[in-house]
């Protein structure tokens, strides 16, 4: 159960298991189909969440910086957004 919380550290596995095994019980008494549900939300996690629970839990924690890109810089200044890109990149003039 390593990938449904993350290998990164000891409390990734740990936290995998206890959800799992919640979600398991919780889905059981819902209904008969349980077993479907499990196996869905399974594959949805080792799809969408490959850094596990965990890992969502500390993105969630601490969200990326935002990076302002040299296009939006220099379209701010007023000037040209293509002369900020580099000269193999540039997009054709509409």
């Amino acid at each position: 159960m390593p990938d449904r919380g993350g290998f990164a550290s000891f409390y990734g596995p740990v936290l995998g298991v206890a959800v799992f095994l919640v979600l398991r019980d919780v889905l059981s008494t819902l209904t008969d189909h349980w077993l479907l549900l499990y196996g869905v939300l399974f594959m949805g996690i080792i799809l969408f969440l490959p850094e596990g629970i965990l890992g969502l839990v500390q993105r969630v924690r601490s969200p990326r910086a935002f990076h302002d890109t040299e296009a939006a810089e220099a379209a701010r200044r007023g000037a040209d957004p293509a002369a900020a890109e580099p000269p193999g990149e540039r997009r054709p003039s509409p």
